[in-house]
């Protein structure tokens, strides 16, 4: 859709808030696909892993309870935010199981033991690395970019020279460089950092682009050999982090406002801190329009009234008023 900013007409928002009437977003795209192969596999529960506030762990959470089948996610501390708190009350609500660990590097681990657990148990467990960023979630988001592709050729968009998108795990950024240089389309995907370098950097992604791309090729001959071609499409804005990640900043706060207005969600995580990359780069002069894709659910799911104690305290720096309920229990009631 048009966003009635500025003068120019050259901006736009790609609404993947509705990619589901039940809880959207861009990991929608990569679960079709994860979530289908769980049932091709005869699987019977998903382990997958966030931070506390996670929207991908609840959209997990959420998608996979309409298929039958069981969540439990490994979680990790995160600053406190209202966004972040309803996430976690959604989460320990839809997911079966939830286990918090101290550390993010303890993450790999915990979800290892968790699927050995589980296996003990004799149930059937699929992995869903964290954000769904494994080649076959990616495929979802290089689907995005030949429909973009698409609907620029068809006149619905203009043609565009960049395409915002929040950097998280890099699955969004990594399939959407790929779907676009297949589609042989020149448009720039900025991947606004805001998770730490170490997590997502011009290398990982090259690296998961290249997985990727040779997983279709497997599939299909035929499909471009593109993948250099895909990482030379993405260019990194390290500009809005601020103090790391989910920590907010006033950039992302005024962004999200300013979206507010026209009838845009965003949180100030993830979403926010993209919109106020493509704000600054909107004023820049540029051939062609400048597109920024929505990447957030928009959307707040009922959750528990009381968090347990174990998983309250992942909320760093939280006000009095969660009052955490001391239990040992890690189940939604």
């Amino acid at each position: 859709m048009p966003l009635g900013i500025g003068s120019g007409g050259g901006l736009w928002c790609k609404r993947d808030d509705l990619t589901s009437p039940v809880y959207g977003g861009n990991k929608v795209r990569k679960l079709e696909l994860l979530l289908a192969d769980a049932l091709e596999r005869h699987c019977d529960v998903v382990v997958t892993a966030g931070a506390a506030g996670s929207n991908h762990v609840l959209a997990v959470a959420v998608h996979a309870a309409r298929l039958e089948l069981e969540t439990h996610a490994v979680l990790t501390s995160q600053p406190w935010s209202e966004h972040a708190e309803r996430n976690l009350r959604a989460i320990v609500r839809s997911a079966a199981g939830v286990r918090p660990v101290p550390r993010v590097a303890a993450t790999g681990i915990a979800m290892l033991s968790l699927v050995g657990t589980l296996l003990a148990q004799g149930r059937r467990p699929y992995l869903v690395v964290p954000g769904g960023s494994s080649p076959l979630g990616v495929v979802g988001h290089v689907d995005a970019g030949w429909e973009l592709a698409r609907q620029i050729r068809a006149g619905v968009v203009p043609a565009l020279s960049t395409v915002h998108v929040p950097l998280g795990s890099g699955g969004t950024a990594a399939g959407l460089a790929l779907g676009l240089a297949a589609a042989e389309m020149n448009t720039r995907v900025v991947a606004v950092r805001v998770t730490p370098r170490a997590v997502a950097n011009q290398g990982v992604l090259t690296a998961l682009i290249a997985a990727t791309a040779r997983m279709l090729r497997a599939h299909d001959p035929t499909f471009p050999r593109c993948a250099l071609r895909a990482a030379s499409l993405i260019h990194i804005d390290g500009s809005q982090l601020g103090e790391g990640y989910a920590k907010e900043t006033a950039a992302a706060r005024s962004a999200m406002l300013l979206a507010r207005q026209h009838d845009v969600s965003l949180e100030t995580t993830y979403s926010a801190k993209a919109f106020a990359s493509f704000l600054v780069a909107a004023r820049r002069p540029v051939q062609g329009a400048r597109l920024f894709w929505q990447t957030f659910a928009g959307k707040d799911l009922p959750g528990v009234a009381v968090l347990p104690a174990e998983l309250a305290s992942l909320l760093a720096h939280r006000p009095d008023t969660l009052r955490p309920e001391s239990s040992s229990s890690s189940r939604a009631p």
